[in-house]
């Protein structure tokens, strides 16, 4: 069975709203790319239809209005058509305009954003990439590489709107989110054409691979002044006695009664990690304090099991 095609109509376009959940957002009538569309329906007239609603709100179109308001037209072709169950405006957004390329980028991106929120606050479930590929019929990468966009700084999201940076490297930008400056580099080459997209993977790879060794590096020069703090507290501290094999067996020796597990706790927290070194495995492996605690444990263990 043929689904029937929508009646088209003759409408003023100055009687059409924009819809308040429009994802393009305010469109600017004396903008350039208005313009040049104004001139084009002068020329050719408004070709594909305006989708709007009962109430005359516009659901896909909002460019073509704007710019045939701009142009002077007195009517325009307009198509009824209303949101069917759960359907968002940002559906037949996308659907109408994917389809003829209508959309920057960014403008696909902030709508799939929506349906993914809207979706998860009627369902209030987490909506993976996979669901808004199936709802959507998009492929899972063009839904990835859109909403990675939004995690980009706002000066790059344009250069995406004005297509001057290929789509998919956003997925690639985004893997330096933690240093703000080289994305803001990465995405002036690749503007400027200093760098091609398909060699961006490995450029990134390589650039985070020097700044994470730069940080650990950095992270060593940042802890040495505390370890310096920690040796010269130990070399100048007179107060505190010599510590040796023998005095302290020595103090065993002439010690009467035991010693508690708890008191034992206590000069453990007290003194272990005093190296600055807190859980590092290679630093408490090669200390004998850990495998003297240890020791003492086991042998208490085995006393209590001797008792029964």
């Amino acid at each position: 069975m043929q689904t029937e095609t929508p009646k088209q109509i003759l409408r003023d376009p100055r009687d059409l709203k924009p819809h308040r959940d429009n994802p393009r957002g305010v469109i600017d009538p004396e903008s350039e790319e208005i313009t040049r569309l104004a001139d084009d329906i002068l020329k050719n007239g408004v070709i594909q239809p305006i989708v709007v609603n009962s109430k005359n709100e516009v659901l896909a179109g909002h460019r073509r209005r704007v710019a045939a308001i701009r142009a002077g037209l007195p009517e325009v072709p307009v198509v009824y058509r209303e949101l069917t169950g759960s359907q968002f405006i940002e559906e037949i957004f996308l659907s109408e305009n994917m389809q003829r390329q209508d959309l920057s980028p960014l403008e696909e991106a902030r709508a799939i954003d929506a349906v993914a929120k809207k979706w998860e606050k009627q369902s209030k479930k987490t909506v993976t990439v996979a669901d808004l590929s199936r709802r959507l019929h998009i492929p899972k990468g063009t839904v990835t590489s859109r909403l990675a966009i939004l995690k980009l700084p706002t000066r790059i999201q344009h250069f995406f709107h004005i297509w001057e940076i290929p789509v998919n490297s956003a997925t690639q930008l985004i893997r330096l989110l933690e240093w703000p400056d080289e994305v803001e580099k990465f995405a002036d080459r690749l503007v400027t054409r200093q760098i091609a997209a398909k060699s961006l993977d490995a450029l990134i790879t390589r650039r985070m691979h020097d700044l994470q060794r730069q940080d650990d590096n950095q992270k060593t020069i940042d802890r040495q002044p505390k370890l310096e703090r920690i040796q010269k507290q130990y070399v100048t501290n007179h107060h505190t006695p010599v510590v040796t094999r023998e005095t302290v067996l020595d103090s065993l020796s002439k010690r009467r009664g035991s010693i508690s597990l708890h008191n034992l706790q206590v000069v453990l927290d007290s003194t272990c990690c005093s190296c600055g070194m807190i859980g590092n495995q290679s630093v408490c492996l090669s200390c004998p304090l850990p495998k003297f605690i240890n020791g003492v444990l086991g042998r208490a263990d085995a006393e209590d099991r001797n008792e029964f």
